[in-house]
């Protein structure tokens, strides 16, 4: 297991676990570097992101997600009506619930079994095609063409 980034949290819990395969990365200047030796990406934030990096991140790497239901989180894991992971309710009191840590771990547990983990690396990278920029060009040049069309 890496856990990449820092804060309170994840001192707490370097501080707290010694386990010769769970790795305390930190912050780190290129995440991808890292991301893209994962079979799951796992962002169980307890911040209300509308849009966060890190799912885009794993989607770019074409893996799986695990994810707090925040923001568009739903939207961004979207495939075409596929999803490239698993959303867990946020936690409407804080990440310590039993509520929360059950749902986490049943997420997880799920992404241990092949089959799967590989049904949602499916749709990864379609998921991950609204947010290549190429095709956000096209789109934003489409839309600027239709201004000044109607000008």
């Amino acid at each position: 297991m890496l856990l990449v980034g820092g804060g309170s949290f994840l001192d707490n819990l370097k501080a707290k676990y010694k386990n010769k395969n769970v790795h305390f990365i930190g912050n780190h200047p290129n995440p991808i570097n890292i991301v893209k030796y994962c079979d799951v990406g796992v962002l169980p934030s307890k911040l209300k992101e509308s849009l966060p990096n890190s799912i885009v991140e794993y989607l770019f790497c074409n893996i799986p997600v695990i994810a707090t239901n925040v923001g568009e989180v739903d939207k961004m894991i979207d495939a075409e009506g596929m999803e490239a992971g698993i959303l867990i309710p946020f936690p409407s009191d804080d990440v310590t619930s039993k509520a929360y840590k059950k749902s986490l771990y049943k997420a997880l547990e799920m992404m241990c079994q092949d089959h799967i983990r590989i049904e949602f690396k499916k749709y990864a990278n379609k998921a991950f095609q609204k947010f290549d920029m190429n095709n956000c060009y096209n789109r934003y040049f489409s839309l600027a063409m239709e201004v000044v069309k109607k000008s």
